[in-house]
């Protein structure tokens, strides 16, 4: 890594983020490593379901999710089955 390829943080920051990850990809486009940020933080949990209302205002709509469900073959965890 060259000089510029590096960075500084706070120790407030530092103690903010304490799972924070730094990695250095492969230098593609110029003589510069990018350098990305992220937080292997483990504990968020399963996302929420989400829909768009609108979707409802198709008639095509529930007879696909139907269908889908229908034809869907899970295996594993029980909480995945609908």
């Amino acid at each position: 890594m060259s000089c510029i390829d590096k960075f500084l943080i706070s120790f407030s920051w530092a103690n903010k983020w304490p799972s924070l990850i730094q990695k250095g990809l492969s230098r593609e486009v110029s003589d510069h490593c990018h350098i990305v940020l992220y937080d292997n933080f483990q504990g968020w949990g399963p996302k929420p379901f989400r829909i768009i209302n609108v979707w409802f205002g198709d008639d095509d709509f529930v007879p696909f999710v139907e269908k889908v469900w229908v034809d869907l073959s899970i295996t594993g965890w029980k909480m995945f089955v609908l």
